[in-house]
């Protein structure tokens, strides 16, 4: 997946470098790639599901940022139409808050089939 620079204010590096960058130390296994704990501190930082993102979710504070922090997933990758995660190719569904594989969705929606199909089941206009 290209990033244009101009479209998003976060640099694309691999995770380990991410990992550096936000303050725990090298060598060990890895923590999962959504969350960090800080060496020493037991501070834990959260960042972007998507592979090698660096949006730090600790900084952002409103209620709408809250849900991008509980849900580990930046503004630019809750909007894009493709993300990898894991190596594989998801988009964020914002029906269930969960990334999805790009199977589960018709088209361009942003919302899976199962998820359209609870809507159109609890409003059936």
């Amino acid at each position: 997946m290209d990033h244009d620079s101009s479209s998003t204010a976060y640099s694309m590096v691999p995770l380990t470098t991410a990992i550096t960058a936000v303050g725990v130390v090298d060598g060990g296994t890895p923590p999962p790639p959504s969350s960090v704990e800080a060496a020493g501190g037991g501070v834990l930082i959260v960042i972007c599901q998507a592979d090698g993102c660096l949006a730090d979710l600790n900084a952002t504070t409103t209620m709408s940022m809250k849900y991008f922090r509980r849900h580990k997933v930046c503004v630019a990758h809750f909007k894009a139409p493709v993300v990898l995660v894991t190596g594989h190719r998801r988009r964020f569904c914002q029906r269930c808050s969960k990334f999805h594989e790009l199977s589960r969705f018709d088209d361009s929606k942003r919302i899976c089939r199962r998820g359209l199909a609870a809507l159109r089941a609890r409003y059936p206009y």
